[in-house]
């Protein structure tokens, strides 16, 4: 993104907002693993370690 509003300035509002974005949805992503982990202690009265999380499958996108 940077290298793409580096080659065109008029990009650069744009280009601004969707780092701001991407940014914010990382957030949403980490927001909701807490939450999970929270539940699933809520259940087993367990913490799940970090290396115990499940992990969704490489589908290689």
């Amino acid at each position: 993104m940077i290298t793409y509003m580096i080659e065109d300035p008029r990009t650069i509002g744009a280009g601004a907002h969707m780092l701001f974005m991407a940014k914010n949805l990382e957030r949403i992503g980490d927001h909701c693993t807490n939450i999970a982990e929270f539940i699933y202690f809520q259940i087993t009265g367990e913490y799940l370690m970090p290396h115990e999380r499940p992990k969704a499958p490489n589908t290689g996108v």
